[in-house]
């Protein structure tokens, strides 16, 4: 036991390693797909079929606040820490749309499966459920905890989804 105090010790001081980890709302076993469905659709500010036309790789560095504490004179001050976002962003077109502006061609994933990232490839088509981020001003995001798929893996989805748009057309 002794013998490991001082590697802790060590770890303890080099600093923290960013830890990334995918966890997403529980899913209702008893609800229906269909209420599934039509929650995402609620949920979602956009959703299309659409084919990926390019892929990219892209960091994003912002500012938040992280930390309150006292300065020397004991007053209270707010220190801001920065974050970098490796992401994934996809351009696309538009196949068929649900919802949404069909002037939006771009949506942007985590880069890393462990933070709930999509693997977008060139060419694939996919059924989109994204939503506005204020991470990232002006652009859809999407994650792996939503009903975002392949189009081919999205039959009943798309089932479904043609009824909420007869019944809103």
């Amino acid at each position: 036991m002794r013998r490991g105090l001082p590697l802790l010790a060590i770890a303890l001081c080099l600093g923290s390693v960013e830890v990334l980890a995918c966890s997403c709302r529980e899913d209702d076993k008893q609800v229906s797909t269909s209420e599934k469905v039509q929650r995402q659709f609620r949920e979602s500010d956009f959703v299309a079929e659409i084919e990926i036309e390019s892929v990219e790789f892209d960091s994003r560095t912002r500012e938040f606040p992280c930390s309150i504490r006292k300065d020397v004179d004991g007053e209270w001050v707010e220190s801001v820490c920065n974050e970098t976002d490796e992401l994934l962003v996809a351009r696309f077109r538009v196949v068929k749309l649900w919802k949404g502006d069909s002037a939006t061609t771009t949506v942007v994933t985590h880069r890393e499966w462990q933070a709930c990232g999509l693997p977008f490839r060139k060419g694939e088509q996919i059924l989109l459920y994204a939503y506005a981020d204020e991470r990232y001003p002006g652009l859809m995001a999407a994650d792996s905890c939503g009903r975002t798929n392949l189009v081919a893996n999205a039959k009943k989805d798309l089932k479904i989804l043609r009824g909420i748009s007869k019944r809103t057309d």
